[in-house]
């Protein structure tokens, strides 16, 4: 072997082992954001949850307040369109991890999509209304 061909076969290694070093910190990146959004998502969905449970542990004290029923509704529906999310985020996450595409896959990311702008405008609305409701009822004592 020539000392031409060593030094193409050593820069092909480097190129190689750089290439490799850098898919690794690109799946370890997507990794990290995938498991955020999780913890994330299944903290808000959980609150929403327990939001509704403490309305209806205290519905008689809760009575008096016009829109608390709507206020359940809204809660109860953005931690359901969360949970759904979620779901079609891990279908999504999945098939482009082994590269699968389809009718299916294009179906399923516009579910996710519209679940996903549903839960957090829903969630949003839900968080803003709960305060000034909280607020409203505080401020009457």
């Amino acid at each position: 072997m020539t000392q031409r061909n060593r030094e193409q076969d050593n820069s092909a290694n480097l190129n190689h082992a750089e290439e490799l070093q850098y898919r690794d910190q690109y799946f370890s990146a997507r990794q990290h954001s995938y498991e955020l959004t999780q913890q994330l998502t299944y903290f808000v969905i959980s609150v929403e949850l327990v939001f509704c449970g403490y309305m209806l542990l205290n519905a008689e004290k809760l009575s008096g307040i016009n829109t608390a029923n709507y206020l359940f509704l809204v809660c109860g529906v953005a931690a359901f369109a969360g949970a759904l999310w979620r779901f079609f985020y891990n279908q999504i996450y999945h098939d482009n991890t082994h590269g699968i595409k389809g009718r299916f896959h294009e179906f399923t990311y516009k579910l996710q999509k519209l679940c996903y702008w549903i839960y957090v405008i829903l969630s949003v609305v839900a968080f803003v209304w709960a305060l000034i409701v909280g607020f409203s009822f505080l401020s009457t004592f």
